[in-house]
């Protein structure tokens, strides 16, 4: 009867043990799966933080994008609107140009006519002047002409006209430059005689 006891015992015992190890394994598990679902919900927490994070990385880098292109474009439109208005200045430019010369040209052109006219008027003045200075000698040469002849008369000696006529060269422009006079001769010993009349190169 004692080992019969001491085995009914043995296995009360037993199931005593198993009982409880049932249910610290029973808690363990418990504790396990509340601990694998804590973790769970924390990767699941970081997952949806992680994809939070990367969409409004997205999001930033896209409106990164869009201002950078934007700016890419503003900056094409400006070198464009750059080139144009270079080109528009240049124009401008070349027309300013082209007018100047175009100037210079007309005016160079005006001044050579000026020259050239004054240069007309200044040959008309001189060759007007040289014919009144013609007249002036004529009628200088004339009355010399007749004075001489009337002296010879005077003196009762046969005329004779001087051999040649008498040259302009005879006279000179007084300083003021509108009569005649006679160049100084050396006295004539004999009226008729051509020594009374020497030539330019025996002065």
């Amino acid at each position: 009867g004692m080992l019969l006891s001491l085995h009914e015992q043995r296995m009360a015992d037993d199931l005593e043990y198993q009982k409880t190890r049932k249910e610290e394994l029973l808690a363990k598990h418990k504790e396990q799966w509340g601990k694998n679902v804590e973790e769970k919900k924390r990767i699941s927490k970081l997952l949806d933080e992680k994809k939070k994070f990367q969409e409004q990385l997205l999001q930033r880098r896209e409106e990164q994008y869009r201002a950078q292109e934007e700016a890419m474009r503003a900056d094409i439109a400006a070198r464009r609107a750059e080139l144009k208005a270079q080109r528009v200045l240049a124009r401008k430019r070349e027309y300013v140009r082209r007018c100047r010369e175009a100037e210079e040209l007309r005016l160079r052109i005006e001044e050579e006519e000026r020259v050239k006219a004054e240069q007309e008027a200044h040959r008309k003045a001189e060759e007007e002047r040289m014919r009144i200075l013609d007249e002036q000698y004529a009628k200088q040469a004339a009355r010399e002409e007749e004075s001489r002849r009337r002296q010879f008369e005077d003196r009762g000696n046969a005329y004779q006209p001087r051999r040649g006529g008498m040259e302009r060269d005879d006279y000179r422009p007084r300083p003021e430059g509108d009569r005649w006079e006679r160049r100084q001769a050396p006295p004539a010993t004999a009226y008729g005689n051509d020594r009374a009349y020497p030539r330019e190169d025996k002065w």
